[in-house]
């Protein structure tokens, strides 16, 4: 499958850089949907979503696409799925992440991966975009979703988003220091002005600290908002309204979230904190890219100083997103 023509970080930066990734990640959907219409037809009763850095439209081709199978329980699940896997081991693993993960919108487990109660991941489905497909059970999906925040799992599912939150922020503290699986890893350097990633031995760059700091405190936020919402007005609509207009893209969100007043930031702090995510974003991917195409796997900060003072800032500024 051919995919996007990208531009790498060593070739633009700045406002260039994610105008084209985002040129990148649109054009790669559209090209996947038209691979999947032509394997299903474009008449499908089910949906094919995708989660993460495709949905936040902040991808670059050194992370895989996940695809998400909805449907609502009419649809020959192992038939279909099957077909579907067929497809993404024909595109090979470098294209697709290979697990898909397959959801019916009338049942509760949207906010799992896959049915593992255990791993909790609401922004799989906040943060996905409709690739093909019944775009009706995409919705449904989130307002399934939102349903969840409110049943017998919620305290649950917010008190796991927590812990995501706290350990994010816990490395952010640490200056990209991490204990994992009983090792010590290290992320990032600012003060050496150096960043490490190698996915296979989880170093992450500054994917793990900072990006993630903002994506765990975001959904927290909207979870938090919501569920106080339901308790004080019990009025669902609120919560559906606000999760299903919300935007995928984290500078997006972040502006939407402030002016609907679920975020504790200003408008001004709001884009101050996603120029920071971007700044943060571009030198992941500067770590990606040397992985990926020379097999580098430590890449250096041009600017030390610059790192450091926008660590400190979003560190300050993660704490403002609860009102």
């Amino acid at each position: 499958m051919l995919l996007s023509s990208y531009v790498s970080p060593e070739e633009a930066s700045g406002e260039v850089y994610f105008s084209e990734l985002r040129r990148f990640d649109d054009a790669l959907r559209k090209i996947v949907a038209s691979e999947l219409e032509g394997v299903f037809g474009s008449e499908m009763d089910w949906a094919i979503v995708t989660p993460g850095s495709d949905g936040r439209l902040e991808k670059s081709p050194a992370s895989t696409m996940e695809l998400i199978v909805l449907h609502d329980g009419r649809l020959n699940v192992e038939s279909e799925a099957r077909r579907l896997r067929e497809f993404v081991n024909k595109a090979g693993p470098r294209v697709f992440t290979q697990d898909i993960d397959v959801k019916q919108v009338d049942r509760e487990g949207l906010n799992w991966y896959g049915d593992d109660k255990s791993r909790v991941f609401p922004t799989r489905m906040t943060d996905s975009l409709l690739v093909t497909g019944n775009a009706m059970l995409h919705d449904m999906a989130k307002l399934r979703l939102v349903d969840e925040w409110f049943g017998q799992y919620g305290k649950i599912i917010f008190d796991r988003v927590a812990d995501k939150r706290r350990e994010a922020r816990k490395v952010l503290s640490a200056g990209g220091k991490q204990r994992y699986r009983q090792k010590d890893v290290r992320h990032y350097d600012a003060d050496a002005g150096i960043s490490w990633y190698d996915p296979e031995n989880f170093l992450l760059s500054f994917k793990a600290g900072p990006l993630r700091a903002v994506q765990t405190g975001v959904i927290r936020a909207v979870i938090k908002h919501c569920r106080q919402s339901e308790m004080a007005e019990a009025k669902p609509l609120k919560s559906y309204g606000l999760v299903s207009q919300m935007p995928t893209n984290t500078g997006e969100r972040l502006d939407y979230l402030t002016r609907s007043r679920v975020l504790g930031t200003s408008v001004t702090e709001a884009r101050e904190l996603a120029d920071h995510y971007n700044h943060f974003l571009f030198l992941y991917h500067c770590a990606e890219h040397a992985y990926w195409t020379r097999g580098e796997k430590s890449v250096q900060i041009s600017d030390k100083k610059e790192a450091h003072q926008r660590l400190s800032s979003i560190s300050q500024l993660v704490e403002k997103l609860d009102k």
